[in-house]
């Protein structure tokens, strides 16, 4: 107790002063709860600028992404935004995830880019984002899309051919691509 209601007779002030100490030096946000409400934050922050109008904005939105949002639980809540964006809004993001390099993203750019209900822009963009992502694993779908009737897709697969990492692409792309169908 604080020494100050040792010599004070009176209640009210004892407590004022237990109240006053915990509101001054009583529980702090840990780092990570500061960090998470500073992501919800700029994350809604991100969401206004990707549905801006203007090209510039949305650039802006898109540099947060790149750049500012980090972790897995961001990479989650921007993949579940895509729906509340208009579809230039969803392209441009799902080119951010990629670049991000967060692979919590690949799963679910993966059922994009296989969803034939979707746009063919928007799998092309997930395409690109999974090859960002990927590694030698990928070959097989890139080299299965390089024959798609869509020719979106095909000029997707053949640039997410050549940006794919990893070291063992160049060998599996030749393995396949020389095996045949």
């Amino acid at each position: 107790m604080n020494a100050r209601c040792k010599l004070s007779l009176d209640k009210s002030t004892c407590i004022g002063w237990v109240l006053l100490s915990f509101l001054l030096f009583g529980p702090r946000p840990t780092l990570a709860q500061e960090a998470a409400e500073s992501n919800a934050e700029l994350l809604q922050l991100v969401v206004q600028l990707l549905n801006d109008p203007d090209k510039d904005m949305r650039a802006v939105g898109l540099e947060q992404v790149r750049t500012e949002l980090k972790g897995e639980a961001a990479t989650k809540q921007l993949l579940a935004l895509l729906p509340q964006l208009n579809p230039n809004a969803q392209a441009s993001l799902i080119g951010a995830l990629g670049e991000r390099g967060d692979a919590t993203a690949k799963p679910q750019l993966l059922r994009l880019v296989q969803d034939e209900a979707s746009s063919e822009s928007l799998r092309a963009a997930a395409l690109e984002a999974v090859a960002a992502l990927g590694n030698e694993g990928d070959v097989e779908l890139l080299i299965g899309l390089l024959g798609n009737k869509s020719e979106v897709l095909r000029r997707a697969a053949q640039t997410a051919s050549v940006k794919l990492p990893g070291n063992g692409t160049s060998q599996a792309l030749a393995d396949k691509l020389g095996a045949g169908p």
